[in-house]
């Protein structure tokens, strides 16, 4: 049903015919290589360039208004990322992916913890959304119970493999903070610490300047702003879907259209034109 009723929504959508201005941006978690070679080939079939993420940079401070253009990045660095490289390569498609360096360490990713059946009789939470309403030191607590209760295969790439990649002259690595917090429900100090240090760590394994953030969650407040902006990253993404006016938009609240790993092609297509999330009020 939802694929039919996105096909539906697209074949409106072009009888309609709205104009697009501005970059489009797209993100991707851990999609199968099956879909995400058919959105590169239906992007390629509309007559969209892919940009690296230095290219946007230079077209957002350059401020010019450029369409038929898409950047495309990926959330969290799972290791099924990893098998898209050929992809990545035939379709020779930049990419940047922001890395939580906790992951990284550690080998998952905390809401892979929450979501496991049974674990509220360690942590008293009943739904995995409830964990994003926790106070810090709360939420802190609760996962490292649940991290010592269970042990998982990993699911995020190894530094080693992280270190290889980011060798790639299509990839390019940015920060996903540390912990992959909800930023909003952190103090300053932890902020600070999370855009900081993963800021910091991330250049010392890669041996590179990371320049680029994008904010866990989609989540921030306007101290999340200004500390982003003074630890000197350059762009940060948010997951406010919509186009890249290269003519007012703020570096630091970058929009991309959100890509559902699990979700069909129309559903997805409907994504990237900006009507799924006008109809259901999503990502």
């Amino acid at each position: 049903m939802r694929e039919v009723l996105a096909y539906i929504l697209i074949q409106i959508h072009y009888l309609i015919r709205p104009k697009s201005n501005g970059i489009l941006s797209i993100y991707f978690h851990n999609p199968s290589k099956s879909l995400f070679e058919k959105i590169l080939k239906w992007l390629v079939a509309k007559g969209y360039k892919f940009i690296s993420i230095k290219e946007l940079e230079y077209y957002i401070h350059q401020e010019v208004d450029s369409r038929k253009l898409a950047f495309i990045s990926f959330d969290d660095g799972w290791k099924g990322n990893l098998e898209l490289i050929e992809s990545i390569e035939n379709f020779k498609v930049p990419i940047t992916i922001f890395i939580p360096t906790d992951a990284v360490l550690l080998g998952n990713y905390w809401w892979e913890y929450a979501t496991i059946i049974g674990q509220t009789k360690y942590s008293d939470i009943k739904k995995p959304s409830d964990f994003k309403k926790l106070q810090e030191n709360d939420f802190t607590e609760k996962i490292a119970i649940l991290r010592n209760a269970y042990k998982l295969e990993r699911s995020c790439i190894s530094l080693e493999e992280l270190t290889k990649i980011s060798e790639h002259e299509l990839i390019t690595i940015g920060s996903h903070t540390i912990t992959h917090p909800i930023l909003k429900m952190c103090s300053i100090e932890t902020q600070t610490r999370e855009l900081s240090e993963s800021k910091r760590t991330l250049s010392k394994w890669l041996n590179t300047d990371i320049e680029y953030l994008a904010y866990p969650n989609g989540d921030y407040d306007e101290n999340t702003i200004e500390i982003a902006q003074k630890c000197g990253y350059k762009l940060c993404f948010t997951t406010v879907p919509g186009r890249v006016n290269t003519l007012n938009v703020n570096p630091l609240l970058i929009p991309r259209y959100s890509i559902y790993d699990r979700g069909g092609y129309f559903e997805n297509i409907s994504k990237i034109l900006g009507i799924w999330q006008k109809i259901f009020k999503t990502k």
